[in-house]
């Protein structure tokens, strides 16, 4: 049943269960799911992340950030890794155990039968220093702010999602979506900036 419930395999009567096929046109529906929760979750963390929480994002965001999305196994790899781990500390840093939980739960593992080819062509097609921008409107400490950026980071990749699986046809109100981050300037500067360890009291 946790199979089933995680969208890994489907129960059929008097035959058992077999591992989902993927599915575009259901991960590109699922993702309204993702834009409602992570908008809310950046929306908190703005509100509760600590500073050394919020230095501990912008490192990971300046490191995927600065990964390019080449052919390089070990290096995409790692891009995958430093995508789950931010997306991780936001949800963490909203101090809502009931909306991690079920982040994890919708939007992490139905996310891993995701074809890695079309993953290395999504984060080439990525807006530049998407993750950077993102962490800088949650320490902007503005909810609305790192709400807005938190969606619209989500829209921006259904958008690119939409284009690389052929559905514009079918989505194109998705693909219209698809606006930069803007997000007020001053919180981080430079490299330095989001690289200095956090002051504490």
């Amino acid at each position: 049943m946790l199979l089933k419930r995680d969208g890994l395999v489907e129960l059929e009567p008097n035959m058992g269960a077999r591992v989902c096929e993927w599915d575009p046109e259901r991960h590109i529906k699922r993702l309204d799911l993702r834009i409602a929760l992570e908008s809310e979750l950046g929306m908190l963390a703005a509100q509760r992340a600590t500073p050394i929480e919020i230095h501990d994002m912008a490192k990971r965001a300046w490191q995927l950030d600065s990964i390019s999305a080449n052919d390089d196994d070990d290096e995409f790899y790692r891009l995958l890794v430093l995508d789950s781990e931010l997306h991780r500390a936001i949800a963490e840093a909203a101090r809502s155990e009931e909306l991690a939980e079920f982040w994890g739960v919708s939007i992490v593992v139905p996310s891993k039968n995701h074809t890695s080819s079309c993953w290395r062509e999504h984060m080439r097609m990525c807006q530049p220093w998407s993750h950077s921008l993102l962490v800088q409107a949650i320490a902007s400490r503005d909810p609305e702010v790192a709400r807005r950026a938190a969606r619209r980071h989500v829209e921006f990749s259904r958008s690119i999602d939409v284009r690389l699986m052929g559905l514009e046809w079918q989505f194109p109100q998705f693909v219209a979506q698809g606006t930069l981050i803007d997000v007020p300037e001053g919180t981080f500067t430079c490299v330095e900036d989001i690289l200095r360890p956090p002051i504490t009291d």
